[in-house]
């Protein structure tokens, strides 16, 4: 195989959305701030190392949640760190492969996990698991100039005192890093203020 410092160029008419490889853990435990870790891998159909190029670090708090109490306040958040390939330039490829058609100058290489920035919970419970929208090995959302890897979102918050929720909302991260937010529900006892919001560069829950 041509050495992935020289692609081949793909036309935009010729090129197709990767699939996302992805393996999740659910979250578990009965107390305090528990998140189920999560790996992404996109396209599937190549390894890192056949990538275009080496691609952009990054690692921030993509999840940001704010529990407010009458006398505690919890911030509790998940980051991801990894690889994105951070690129706009014409799509890349490799014409002998199995899948000629699949760009390696987009990419993603994830990990979603508890922040080590983050604080548990004094009390209660905040479970939050990760995993891919449309199951392992879907394709990835988008177009193959600009695709999306859609993951849900989910757990369950169980306040110290009344309340008792399940939530969920859909999350999707492009190859440069935006997010997107949509598909937001939730269920149970909320007994007081409950949100979900997109703040540009991480998604907001506030529980009260």
């Amino acid at each position: 195989m041509t050495p992935p410092i020289a692609p081949a160029i793909i036309s935009a008419a010729s090129a197709a959305v990767g699939a996302v490889n992805a393996v999740n853990t659910a979250a578990t435990g009965e107390t305090g701030f528990n998140v189920g870790p999560c790996n992404i891998h996109y396209p599937h159909e190549f390894p890192q190392n056949q990538f275009a190029h080496q691609g952009h670090s990054v690692n921030w708090d993509v999840i940001k949640f704010h529990a407010h109490g009458g006398f505690w306040d919890n911030d509790l958040t998940v980051a991801v760190s990894g690889y994105l390939s951070n690129d706009s330039g014409e799509l890349l490829g490799y014409p002998q492969s199995d899948h000629p058609n699949v760009p390696v100058n987009r990419f993603a290489v994830l990990n979603f996990d508890k922040s080590g920035t983050s604080e548990n919970m004094s009390r209660g419970l905040l479970n939050c698991n990760i995993g891919p929208w449309g199951g392992s090995g879907d394709l990835a959302e988008g177009d193959a100039a600009n695709p999306w890897i859609a993951l849900r979102v989910s757990g369950r918050f169980d306040p110290f005192g009344p309340g008792d929720m399940q939530y969920a909302f859909k999350l999707s991260v492009n190859t440069f890093g935006q997010l997107h937010l949509e598909h937001v529900t939730y269920n149970g006892d909320v007994w007081k203020d409950f949100s979900i919001t997109n703040e540009g560069d991480h998604i907001r829950v506030y529980l009260n």
